[in-house]
């Protein structure tokens, strides 16, 4: 559970930061990106298996990674 609340911890730092000084804005790719989040979501929410919540998991964490080695690539200064 310790890596579990850590990860929340560091999600929601990174969150909370990207408030006070991200870009803003979305684009195409990511409302795409919450899209494909909130059907895994509600997906693991009606099947209640875990084994689906974790494909579903990392799913949503590949999208995510996509989303940010994309951004990285275009602007790497930004990401200092």
């Amino acid at each position: 559970m310790w890596l579990t609340g850590a990860g929340l911890l560091s999600v929601s730092t990174v969150f909370l930061l990207s408030l006070k000084y991200g870009e803003g804005g979305l684009v195409k790719r990511d409302i795409i990106a919450l899209f494909v989040a909130f059907v895994g979501l509600v997906i693991w929410y009606f099947t209640k298996d875990a084994t689906i919540a974790l494909i579903l998991v990392v799913l949503i964490n590949s999208v995510g990674s996509v989303l940010t080695v994309t951004k990285a690539y275009k602007d790497p200064g930004s990401e200092l």
